[in-house]
């Protein structure tokens, strides 16, 4: 899975655009490690693209959490506003500082 990172706002973000299934579990891992390493920022912003929050998304993260940790950087997950609900119910949210994206048109 490609992913788009970038700099912004005091913070380094990693965009990921679809589902994170199993297959992929190694290789995002790495690419968001990768980044935490080489992040010269105090933050790691993780954007979820997709509403569908797999358990491979939610252990990833907390392994990108806890390294993140050990680096002095903060995490925070930008995740579609239905998205949230997902967070919450495994107790997570806090955690992971999760935030609902902004929905497009909204006003």
């Amino acid at each position: 899975m490609e992913v788009l990172a970038y700099r912004a706002d005091g913070a380094v973000a990693v965009e990921i655009p679809g589902v994170i299934d199993f297959h992929q579990r190694r290789d995002v891992l790495e690419t968001l490690l990768g980044h935490l390493r080489a992040c010269e920022e105090p933050e790691l912003v993780v954007h979820l693209h997709d509403c569908l929050v797999t358990s491979t998304a939610l252990d990833i993260l907390c392994e990108l959490h806890s390294a993140a940790t050990e680096h002095a950087v903060a995490v925070r997950v930008m995740v579609p506003p239905l998205a949230v609900k997902v967070f919450t119910v495994t107790g997570l949210e806090h955690l992971l500082n999760v935030r609902p994206t902004e929905q497009a048109g909204r006003v």
